[in-house]
């Protein structure tokens, strides 16, 4: 409902307003005595305002961390060559150690398997050592008697 509406063709963009307002559910009579429309108008533009600063605020502290971010993101890039560098030496001298200590593995393994036949040699003498003792004392034994 309106008062104090103008007359004529000016006044149907003013007809309009009560229905626009409505729609943007303002369910207030629009007049000069409007006040309080006009104050929860002015409050939701002041809350919109707030709520556009805020995003903006935002807006640009996540663009301040995204920029950080890629600074960072730049720095790991610059290092990446030297890094892989490092990675591929380190990786290299891994297998060359490696292979050192397969080596000496390999040669203890050898050593052990030659000592144990040496071992079992050396046994198998001494076995045969003391039977012939044993042989040549049964045959010197008989004849002393």
């Amino acid at each position: 409902v309106t008062k104090n509406v103008p007359a004529g063709d000016a006044a149907s963009p003013f007809r309009a307003l009560p229905s626009r307002l409505n729609g943007l559910k303002y369910f207030l009579p629009l007049s000069e005595d409007s006040r309080e429309l006009v104050e929860r108008l002015l409050s939701d533009v002041v809350r919109m305002n707030d709520a556009v600063d805020e995003q903006r605020r935002l807006e640009e502290d996540r663009s301040a961390e995204m920029q950080e971010e890629f600074r960072q993101l730049d720095s790991l890039r610059d290092s990446m060559p030297q890094l892989l560098k490092e990675n591929t030496e380190l990786h290299r001298q891994l297998l060359s150690d490696s292979e050192v200590q397969e080596s000496r593995r390999r040669q203890r393994s050898e050593r052990i398997e030659s000592a144990e036949a040496a071992l079992a040699h050396l046994q198998r003498l001494a076995a045969s050592e003391g039977a012939r003792r044993e042989a040549l004392s049964l045959s010197m034994g008989p004849a002393r008697g």
